[in-house]
């Protein structure tokens, strides 16, 4: 990504943009866990497509290169809507069915395998050893069950693994595929591909096109963002202000409006003889109420988020400006393209790569002492919402409740709590697990990121 945007500030993206895998992945080069280079540089090509901000599905003909998609996408006035998309070329190395037998099989004149199976899947080689034709199997695990050495085993498939709520699948082809309906954009297919092969569509070239028209951007830094960088927020916000932003606002104000409305709101549930209420600030969460846990929408509240507030306050300021949000996570491409006021998204992988291709230090900036420690930034780690609340309202008498990680487990865990077996009057609910700073597009690990910001919050 920051090779493009490194094109893109020279000039010469649209003139160099076709001959950058070659360049990437050289003749005579080492093919970096592909075939060969050749289906490494194809990788390469469509990885792009999505930077450039376009789906996979929109290529009509292989043919057509890379420039003009850069072309397009630098003329294009309206981005796209897509959230994710798979590159199928990267997306053909995992199994094609969970179900394999290993050597430990003994050959077993028994076979229980083979009498067990529903499909006729399972034959025998010359050796006795069972084999399984993936063509017929569908997956059930009764041959896995019935195996006495234990020789058959599941192996997952990551991406599957990792979804909370069965949105990714296999096509006839092998190639995963994304159900929009179940998906809750919580990213955890991202971070769980082995090979990369599920993207963003991405705004940045959107963004350079605003840019170019001369239009007036502000961006919207989430609270988190202190975890992604050791300089002060205000070196943070001037070099943001560097890739063409007027101004780079703090979404902690915002989240201090949130803060107040929440408990406003909580304490009005709790006096109607509500047992409880949940947070709203996460969108996968909404999204997983909205799609899968419908019993729980009575008790999620109805405040609008930090990033909504703070958009507000933009508008305010400036009317007329188009307005970036930054952030973490993938479910905010959803909430920002359902929103009105905002206009484009920016990863904090983004952004740093735009760091990276513009030569941007962070070092080298001035500063802005106008930034000032608030609680609202408290709402980038798990519990900050709760702790906010609390601050804000001490007569409620606040009994929390944190879900940090939207799981299978998790999910069952909040059902429960929909038919009354909640243990507390206030649940903090995030995708994530840790909060936002450990959002699948964060630049830094967990454990960094939350040491970042621990200092930032001056607990060091």
């Amino acid at each position: 990504m920051s090779k493009l945007v490194k094109l893109y500030s020279e000039g010469d993206l649209i003139v160099e943009i076709d001959r950058l895998p070659i360049r990437m992945s050289p003749k005579n080069s080492q093919a970096r866990g592909r075939c060969c280079i050749h289906k490494e540089r194809a990788v390469l090509k469509y990885k792009m497509l999505p930077i450039l901000g376009y789906s996979i599905h929109e290529e009509v003909d292989e043919l057509t290169p890379l420039s003009e998609y850069a072309q397009k996408a630098l003329d294009r006035t309206v981005p796209k809507k897509e959230i994710l998309t798979v590159v199928d070329e990267a997306c053909t190395s995992c199994v094609k069915t969970n179900y394999v037998v290993t050597n430990l099989c003994k050959g077993c004149v028994a076979r229980s395998c083979y009498m067990n199976c529903p499909k006729d899947a399972i034959s025998f080689m010359e050796n006795g050893q069972a084999h399984i034709n993936h063509s017929k199997c569908i997956n059930c695990g009764i041959c896995k069950e019935a195996c006495p050495y234990h020789s058959i085993v599941y192996i997952p498939i990551p991406c599957e693994e990792a979804c909370p709520v069965k949105a990714i699948q296999k096509d006839e082809n092998g190639i995963e595929q994304i159900d929009e309906s179940k998906c809750i954009y919580c990213g955890k297919c991202i971070n769980a591909c082995p090979f990369g092969s599920i993207f963003e569509v991405s705004q940045i070239f959107d963004i350079f096109s605003a840019l170019e028209r001369n239009e007036q951007l502000v961006a919207l830094m989430a609270p988190s963002i202190q975890a992604q960088y050791k300089n002060p927020i205000g070196e943070i916000a001037d070099a943001v202000c560097q890739i063409g932003f007027q101004e780079a606002m703090e979404v902690a104000y915002g989240a201090m409006q949130t803060t107040q409305h929440e408990g406003a709101e909580l304490q009005e549930k709790l006096e109607e003889g509500q047992q409880f209420m949940t947070t709203s600030c996460c969108p996968s969460y909404v999204e997983l109420v909205n799609k899968h846990l419908t019993e729980m929408k009575p008790f999620v509240s109805l405040t609008k988020s930090p990033m909504y507030y703070t958009a507000e306050m933009a508008k305010a300021k400036y009317p007329d400006a188009k307005l970036v949000f930054i952030g973490p996570c993938v479910g905010k491409r959803k909430e920002v393209a359902e929103n009105d006021m905002i206009d484009y998204m920016l990863t904090f992988e983004e952004l740093d790569s735009l760091f990276t291709g513009l030569s941007i230090e962070m070092n080298e900036v001035s500063g802005n002492s106008e930034y000032a420690p608030m609680s609202g930034r408290g709402f980038a780690r798990a519990g900050g919402v709760i702790s906010a609340v609390a601050q804000m309202y001490p007569q409620l008498g606040v009994k929390p409740v944190q879900v940090s990680n939207i799981n299978k487990k998790n999910i069952g865990l909040l059902r429960a709590y929909a038919k009354g077996k909640a243990p507390g009057n206030f649940i903090e609910v995030m995708a994530c697990e840790g909060g936002c700073i450990s959002g699948p597009c964060a630049k830094v690990d967990y454990t960094q990121a939350l040491k970042t910001f621990k200092t930032a919050m001056g607990e060091d």
